[in-house]
């Protein structure tokens, strides 16, 4: 490396017209163009890595590749983990060449996945077969694996979709349990302020003001609750998410539903103890 470090990378060698469909855009310097042959572009978190301690990898830079001068030209920015990791593999730890060139003037490279796109009338799995056939005929010392990527992503969709109904499952249960523990916190506090609920009808209080009252208490008490697991939530998943090395995302959306499931929650088990409080008679109110 031009700093003296070593490292174990991977290779990407791709048409450089199929660059952007495939993410990889410039950060600093310029994209693979079709006269490069020694020319590649950098990871900028792999430049970041083997820039630690040591000189900084600037464009421009040289380093030797299996015993292949290659020449940096430009860097690409940091790319979103998950789907493209089963795809490329470490896909922040890696440099892109011309895929010819890399064929070409690394002879010892080792081939661990090939991406085929297929045209749109050649998606049977007997064209697949075929595929297969010929790619160990040119190559017989390989073993060919298939990885259909449209039923790779239904199966992905799938758990996906199972994993999406569990968890819905789990947070209606919770928010069920959470309900009646607000509504029997309300009932509490209803039974607790029996003198003050008969004080205010005895100076004309309406019952539509004495469930009023309540109500808002049960949301607040709710919009308390979920303001505060949404501060814990951020922090945590953000601390996950360094954790596994993915990009966190923050959608305003989800802030918006964390608090209007409270409200909601807190209407519908809030009013049986707020008409209960509105039916109570002043008098025996006033005598608790």
């Amino acid at each position: 490396m031009p700093n003296g470090n070593s490292v174990n990378l991977n290779i990407i060698g791709i048409p450089f017209n199929m660059q952007k469909p495939f993410d990889i855009k410039a950060l600093e310097g310029r994209l693979i163009i079709p006269s490069d042959e020694t020319n590649v572009t950098f990871s900028q978190p792999l430049a970041d890595e083997m820039s630690q301690n040591k000189n900084t990898i600037e464009i421009g830079d040289d380093f030797l590749l299996d015993h292949q001068v290659l020449h940096i030209v430009g860097k690409h920015s940091k790319q979103k983990e998950g789907l493209r990791t089963l795809l490329f593999g470490e896909v922040n730890h890696q440099i892109v060449m011309n895929l010819n060139s890399s064929l070409n003037v690394i002879p010892d490279l080792y081939i661990e996945r090939l991406i085929v796109i297929l045209e749109n009338n050649i998606h049977t799995q007997e064209d697949l077969e075929i595929l297969k056939n010929n790619i160990e005929r040119i190559s017989p010392g390989i073993q060919v694996f298939i990885q259909n990527f449209s039923s790779m992503y239904e199966s992905t969709q799938t758990i996906s979709m199972q994993f999406n109904l569990f968890l819905s499952l789990v947070g209606f249960i919770s928010l069920l349990i959470g309900g009646v523990g607000i509504m029997n916190i309300m009932l509490v506090i209803v039974t607790e302020r029996q003198s003050e609920i008969g004080l205010r009808m005895a100076i004309g209080a309406k019952t539509s003001q004495i469930i009023y009252l309540f109500l808002i208490e049960s949301v607040v008490i709710c919009l308390l609750g979920g303001l505060t697991g949404i501060v814990l939530a951020i922090p945590i998943l953000y601390g996950i998410t360094l954790m596994m090395r993915v990009s966190f995302m923050f959608f305003s959306k989800t802030v918006i539903i964390g608090f209007t499931i409270p409200i909601i929650i807190g209407l519908f088990f809030g009013i049986f103890p707020a008409i209960k409080a509105a039916r109570m008679d002043p008098i025996k109110a006033l005598n608790s």
